[in-house]
């Protein structure tokens, strides 16, 4: 008697495939309920600062800010239409022949129920780290500074500061004028120029004995000047413009309306 052909089973049958979907399907329900549940969406504030173009963020280094355009109401929207960044308030400040901004934004962002931890675009909201939003279609990366008022800077308050420009060329003083100001976008004065001193520069020059001595070069200056300030306070510390530290022997960035300085503070009192 010939013997039946034995009939193989197949490798994979239907019922394996039906096991396959029933599986990742109870595997993606669990992930789901997971994330449905230690996760929920909320609306946060927080405040963030962004310089533009910053190439090491894998952003262009243009001449020009693309920031320049975002206005207080911009918004980025989801695909629903719904609010994902919201730009509450936005000043702009020059700094370094470029434009600084600092800017409070609502988030839409999803909370960690377990460690109050938020993410926004599947990025960590921490203070320190840089994220990006889009209001009205302009990219925008900063670095976050507080985060529902944690990390916030204090009121404003206005200081003298005595500071000193070393060894310059009489056509870089000049322009220098006392009742200089230096103006943020909405107009507000941070920075007044209120004197000026001008005199040739001290130099120390050593003698044939090697001693030193010290005398006054005609040809280059050294200007003094008097600055209020307005700045903002941190526990001990100030700053101006939100990122400059105001500390004696620091130099301060002023793109003041005739021209641009950075000098040396050498005293800060109080107005």
């Amino acid at each position: 008697m010939k013997k039946s052909p034995e009939i193989k089973k197949p490798f994979f049958t239907k019922f394996d495939f039906f096991l396959v979907i029933v599986g990742l399907t109870t595997l993606l329900m669990i992930v789901v309920g997971v994330k449905f549940f230690l996760q929920k969406e909320e609306y946060i504030e927080i405040e963030m600062i962004t310089t533009g173009g910053e190439w090491w963020w894998g952003t262009p280094n243009p001449y020009y800010w693309n920031i320049l355009p975002v206005e207080d109401g911009a918004i980025e929207y989801d695909i629903s239409r719904q609010p994902l960044a919201e730009i509450l308030e936005i000043r702009k400040l020059s700094t370094d022949n470029r434009t600084l901004a600092w800017m409070k934004v609502r988030l839409k962002a999803k909370k960690n129920v377990r460690t109050n931890a938020y993410t926004f675009k599947q990025n960590k909201v921490e203070i320190g780290k840089t994220i990006a939003i889009s209001p009205n279609n302009t990219s925008v990366i900063g670095q976050v500074i507080a985060i529902q008022g944690v990390g916030q800077l204090g009121e404003t308050e206005n200081k003298i500061i005595t500071a000193k420009i070393y060894a310059i060329r009489q056509e870089q003083a000049d322009p220098i004028k006392v009742g200089d100001v230096f103006k943020d976008d909405k107009g507000n004065v941070v920075a007044e120029v209120l004197e000026k001193v001008v005199e040739p520069a001290e130099e120390v020059t050593p003698t044939w004995q090697g001693e030193l001595l010290l005398k006054r070069n005609p040809l280059v200056k050294d200007v003094t000047l008097k600055i209020r300030l307005v700045v903002q306070r941190q526990e001990n510390s100030l700053f101006f413009n939100y990122y400059q530290l105001i500390q004696e022997g620091l130099a301060v960035n002023l793109q003041l309306s005739n021209t641009s300085i950075e000098p040396f503070i050498i005293k800060i009192e109080n107005e």
